[in-house]
């Protein structure tokens, strides 16, 4: 008898560089695998994140570090030394660059900013994990007339890399946020998988047919997953078990007592008792009494008379959220109601960070940290983990063999 029945798989191990808060890996780490999944390392360059990772992701390892402007050969070795990994050591390289200079809000100028997703493409050439992938904004595949990307592809196809280049909507996996992204996915040349187009194919149908977590199933990792396509999540259905809160009440740490009115809450609740960073911020009485008029839905800025109303405003600036639809696309400015849709749709104020924590489809045990500022820019930034894990869940296939 061989020792083969007694062989257990080694984990698929995850790097994840410009990894923000942590939702790309949340959704890996989320996702159903037949064997265990290990996030080797984050790295970014916002110090700030350490403790959020300490607290989130106690068995991974968090390192800051700053990506030059300027493309120096020995960088990704540098990178490679801190976190003590070699090549073809880790599974999947994940990177979330920078994203501000391509988005619609943004100036769509190239800057220091933009070059860093090309430090992405030198990390896997010395890294040569089976997959990269690489998220940004749809405006990122339009840069430069399709130039920018295009050089990312050269780059990655010179590393040895074959690439898919794929936009879905946040929507479509169960997050209750019309949120467009796009995904640059790197497969390896030289690992023939032959089923590597029949899942994407899948990935792509079901961006067409939209999912929510509605059948409950726990995997290995003791992690929530989803199966039935059905109707997109609304706000409603994403936040309304939460404590009713005033302008300025709340707390950090609190007990949920209530009971979830969802599936979506149910799944996202992962049986903690405990609320982390539900905390509405101050508002003046003016700004109250503003929001006071307004019905669930409503933009001032569509109201002849209302006093919220500017000229040179966006249809959402000072608007409340509707419960019965997926919010648009959550920021990084959610404290401030003139920049989006932010107020809440029944409380006088704008909305909590669990709550956008809730729209972007991290579960209750997830903490933030630091001030609001910071907290808001963690949450605002990351990519949803729904969305990270449907993809997770279409390529994990490809490496459990």
């Amino acid at each position: 008898m061989t020792g083969n029945l007694f062989y257990q798989a080694s984990p698929i191990r995850i790097i994840d560089v410009f990894s923000g808060i942590g939702g790309l890996s949340l959704g890996w780490l989320q996702a159903p695998s037949k064997r265990a999944i290990e996030l080797v390392s984050a790295v970014d360059a916002d110090p700030t994140l350490e403790e959020a990772f300490a607290w989130n992701f106690p068995k991974s390892r968090f390192l800051h570090h700053s990506f030059g402007d300027s493309l120096k050969e020995d960088e990704s070795k540098i990178l490679l030394h801190k976190a003590n990994i070699g090549p073809k050591d880790v599974d999947v390289l994940l990177a979330a660059p920078p994203c501000q200079t391509f988005s619609a809000a943004g100036k769509r100028e190239l800057d220091a900013d933009s070059r860093l997703v090309f430090h992405v493409c030198d990390f896997a050439k010395a890294l040569l994990p089976k997959i990269v992938l690489i998220e940004n904004v749809p405006e990122f595949s339009r840069a430069q007339e399709g130039r920018l990307l295009g050089r990312v592809r050269v780059r990655m196809a010179d590393a040895g890399y074959d690439t898919e280049v794929m936009n879905f909507s946040a929507a479509a996996f169960g997050v209750p946020q019309m949120r467009m992204r796009c995904f640059t996915l790197a497969i390896r040349k030289d690992l023939d998988w032959p089923s590597r187009s029949t899942l994407l194919d899948d990935l792509r149908l079901a961006d067409k047919q939209r999912f929510v977590p509605r059948s409950v199933e726990v995997d290995n990792n003791g992690y929530r997953f989803w199966r039935e396509p059905l109707a997109p999540t609304t706000v409603g259905e994403a936040i309304d078990d939460l404590p009713k809160l005033e302008a300025g009440e709340g707390d950090q740490e609190m007990v949920l007592s209530s009971e979830p009115t969802s599936e979506y809450q149910r799944v996202l609740r992962r049986d903690e008792a405990r609320l982390f960073n539900h905390v509405a911020p101050k508002h003046s009485p003016e700004m109250i009494a503003a929001m006071s008029s307004l019905k669930p839905g409503d933009t001032p800025q569509e109201m002849a008379a209302h006093p919220l109303r500017r000229k040179d405003y966006f249809r959402g600036a000072y608007a409340r959220l509707d419960p019965h639809q997926p919010a648009m696309t959550i920021t990084t400015q959610t404290q401030n109601p003139g920049s989006g849709r932010f107020t809440h749709y029944r409380d006088n104020r704008v909305i909590t960070v669990r709550e956008v924590a809730r729209i972007q489809s991290f579960p209750d045990n997830f903490r933030f940290f630091g001030n609001q500022a910071v907290q808001r820019r963690h949450v605002g930034n990351a990519v949803p983990p729904f969305l990270a894990q449907a993809i997770a869940t279409a390529l994990l296939p490809l490496l459990e063999g």
